[in-house]
């Protein structure tokens, strides 16, 4: 999904209601911070994703929050 197509509506929805919906809107952010909310004590969750929220401004809240959730593993293969 293209964020350039999210109307402002939706824009502010998203930044009014997700940490990680910060500076420029990446969707993928918002799919891991979903899940980090939904997910069981002692549960797990899996991604394949880009690796740009891990070096980029945008993803500096994704990186705050999992820390905080201890995540156990995070590969790149660059």
């Amino acid at each position: 999904m293209r964020v350039q197509q999210l109307k402002h509506k939706e824009i502010d929805y998203f930044k009014d209601n997700y940490k990680t919906a910060f500076k420029r809107i990446d969707i993928s952010t918002l799919f891991f911070e979903k899940a980090l909310s939904l997910i069981k004590p002692g549960g797990r969750i899996g991604f394949i994703s880009s690796n740009q929220f891990l070096v980029s401004t945008y993803g500096e809240k994704l990186r705050e929050i999992l820390l905080e959730n201890k995540i156990i593993d995070i590969v790149d293969f660059g």
